[in-house]
Parts: structure tokens; sequence; C-alpha cells
């Protein structure tokens, strides 16, 4: 009996060592698949916080051309402020120097605020006026980067002056 005692304890030993084999597979496998998991939340994680930094710089440049905008109400009822990205940057009337009048300092602060609008990525912006109710229209158009491939965001203010 002790041969037979023997050959047991022999082939559980064999079996136990396979079955030890087995599983540090399977968790070497599900530890991959966690951290395959892991990786993907952080690529998620950072494409979300581009997009939100995008739309959090796309509402403050909303709001920076609208108080420009406030501070030279005359230039504004001129018309001064009418502008597109399409068109060229206009050129610099060096207000620094020079006291500007009102056209100056509107193709100043169009100069500036195009110049962080490029920032964005494939921005374009235009202000139109409607004289008859005095409401001007600031509207940005970019490429959201945080979409599954770019989505063309557009975000629109409204300035009664």
């Amino acid at each position: 009996m002790s041969l037979i005692h023997q050959q047991l304890n022999s082939n559980r030993k064999n079996a136990q060592r396979g079955f030890t084999l087995i599983e540090v597979l399977v968790a070497v496998l599900l530890m991959s698949i966690g951290l395959l998991g892991v990786a993907a939340m952080q690529i998620n994680g950072l494409r979300y916080h581009q997009g939100a930094s995008t739309r959090a710089h796309t509402t403050a440049l909303l709001g920076e051309m609208a108080d420009r905008m406030r501070a030279n109400r005359t230039g504004v009822q001129a018309g001064n402020y009418v502008f597109s990205t399409a068109t060229a940057l206009p050129a610099d009337p060096d207000c620094l120097n020079n006291n500007c009048t009102p056209a100056q300092q509107a193709t100043l602060d169009i100069r500036e605020w195009r110049i962080k609008l490029a920032q964005l990525p494939n921005a374009a912006a235009n202000v139109a006026r409607n004289n008859a109710t005095s409401v001007s229209t600031i509207t940005i158009t970019w490429n959201d980067l945080e979409a599954v491939g770019a989505v063309s965001q557009t975000a629109v203010v409204n300035v009664l002056l």
C-alpha cells in the first residue's frame, strides 16, 4: 500500500504544479486586460480635457471681444468691428505711440484678438452688426478634437451696444 500511496501523492503534486501555472497565466491575462482598460481611460481623459480646454478658451475669447467692443462704443456704432477671419490680418495701427481714433482702436482690438484666436484648432470667427437693433453678433467656429474625427463646433454671443 505504501507504493500506491506514494504514486497518488506524486500524481497530486504534478497536478498541482500545472494548475498553479494555469492560475498564473490567467492572472497575467486579467492584469493585462485591466491595464489596457486603464490606459484607454487615461487617453480618453486627456482627449476630453483638451476639448474642455478649447471650449473654455473659446468662451474667454468671446467675452474678451465683447469687452473690447463695450470699451469702444463709437467704433462699434460706426461698424469698425465688423470682420471675418477670411480676410487678411489688419496692420498694427501703433496705438501705444499714437493717439488712436475709434476706428484705429477697433483695428488694434481685432488684430490682437485674432492672434489669440489662432491658438484654437482650425478656428474661424466673424463679427456681424445689425444696425437696426444695435446688436453685434460674435461667432467662433472651431474643430473639436474631443470627438471622434474633427467635429465642427460653434459658439455665439450677442452684444447690445
